[in-house]
């Protein structure tokens, strides 16, 4: 039992460090990446999508950014309520009823219906990080939140 209390109380102390600081440890970082096929052709690199297997620790701290990001974001009323595909007990099946209603509405009501729909095939690579960074400080979540890359040898015992 002692070291099961001694074990979880380092990996403690890593993960409040690490999200006080903003400073992700260089060994949390090692990943393993895979290529998954999407669609089609499977001789167009471009019909794959990379995924980054991580190891366990990293993922655990993952979750506690999430849980920590959500929580914030849910308390503090930050997204809209039309951002379906972000919301706990939500849906992109929601999003396509609301749409269809409203547009089955307009048209009762004798009105001109019009839409632009457009779709991002990938939509995290066309992110502005910049900007998502601006964002994240803006909406009040701090910690070093403009230093999401860097390490530091800080938590590292070698």
């Amino acid at each position: 039992m002692y070291t099961f209390h001694h074990i979880s109380s380092n990996i403690h102390t890593i993960y409040n460090t690490s999200l006080s600081s903003g400073i992700l440890p260089y060994r949390l970082k090692f990943s393993e990446i895979q290529h998954l096929h999407k669609k089609r052709d499977r001789m167009r690199i471009t019909n794959f999508r990379q995924i980054s297997l991580l190891t366990s620790f990293s993922k655990i701290l993952e979750k506690v950014i999430y849980t920590r990001s959500y929580q914030h974001v849910n308390q503090n009323n930050i997204l809209a309520t039309e951002q379906y595909g972000f919301s706990s007990n939500s849906s992109t099946e929601k999003t396509s009823f609301k749409l269809i209603n409203e547009v089955l509405l307009t048209l009762n009501n004798k009105l001109t219906v019009g839409g632009i729909f457009c779709d991002l095939e990938k939509p995290f690579d066309s992110i502005n990080h910049t900007t998502y960074i601006h964002t994240y400080i803006h909406i009040h979540i701090h910690s070093q939140i403009h230093h999401p890359h860097k390490s530091d040898c800080m938590l590292n015992s070698s």
